[in-house]
């Protein structure tokens, strides 16, 4: 059966022992990391996934609980640094077509900064889409239950409701069955976060990046994204709406993500070489 645009294929991979679940589309010109907000699998993204496919690229995107799994496994702590090590990991298990950008959404924006830090000869681009930034004694001060659930309440104040809730339905019933031990941990490694060092690895890297907010976004403060592009040194842009603005707004999507990610495509094309053997050895 042929699927919507906006649809994956689900697949899974082991990493560590264990399945971790993804979504995949067919083979294109480059390759789309998409890393989804707390408590949101790619199917919660439908329009940014079709915009992406229509332009031509491969989508990939990870259970992020399932990449926490990996990570408790090894005993070792849940951090955005961990889950980027995963993550990384994850970009070779599934034999990934370069170039390669990356598409963070909230605490997936983070986990991108981390990967990229890390294995930066990986990527081409990083978008950060209403991102979890550096440390903020702000917000280490709210409790991991109210960081967790300000994500689902901003959700609700979305343009268009109704999609926003079509979009979500499944992936909230799964957080609060399956996966409420581990979005608990993430919500917590998101709570306490501190992205400063890998920005500054990327900056330096000279990775190209953007970073996108909205106005009306009450789950990321606002100075968090100002000091993100004050780290990062790069474009940015302001658009309109709450924190899940890209789960339905096409317009702004076309507009903000869009030329962007097509310009890093284009970037990429235009040096030779390849990214070579990266990532074999055993992290955990």
């Amino acid at each position: 059966m042929t699927r919507a645009a906006g649809e994956l294929d689900p697949r899974s991979v082991k990493i560590g022992g264990l399945d971790v679940h993804y979504g995949d589309s067919p083979q294109g010109s480059g390759t789309v990391l998409l890393l989804c907000g707390i408590g949101l699998t790619y199917r919660a993204y439908p329009k940014l996934i079709s915009r992406f496919r229509q332009a031509g690229f491969r989508v990939v995107s990870p259970h992020i609980p399932d990449l926490a799994k990996v990570v408790d496994k090894a005993e070792l702590e849940v951090t955005l640094k961990t889950i980027g090590i995963i993550a990384a990991r994850f970009t070779d298990a599934v034999d990934i077509e370069e170039p390669l950008v990356v598409v963070g959404h909230s605490m997936g924006g983070g986990i991108a900064a981390e990967t990229v830090a890390i294995y930066p000869e990986r990527f081409y681009g990083m978008i950060l889409i209403n991102s979890i930034g550096p440390s903020d004694d702000r917000e280490k001060a709210r409790t991991t239950l109210d960081w967790a659930l300000s994500f689902p309440s901003d959700l609700m104040m979305t343009r268009d409701i109704l999609g926003t809730v079509s979009s979500v339905t499944g992936d909230v019933f799964r957080a609060l069955g399956s996966d409420s031990q581990h979005l608990m941990s993430l919500a917590n490694a998101a709570q306490r976060a501190d992205i400063t060092s890998a920005l500054k690895s990327v900056r330096d890297a000279k990775i190209p990046a953007y970073v996108i907010h909205s106005d009306n976004d009450r789950v990321i403060r606002f100075r968090s994204y100002k000091k993100i592009v004050e780290i990062l040194g790069c474009d940015s842009e302001v658009v309109q709406g709450a924190h899940g603005w890209m789960l339905t707004d096409a317009r702004s999507i076309e507009s903000s993500i869009m030329p962007k990610l097509l310009e890093m495509r284009e970037v990429a094309y235009s040096h030779q070489g390849s990214f070579g053997s990266l990532l074999k050895e055993e992290v955990i």
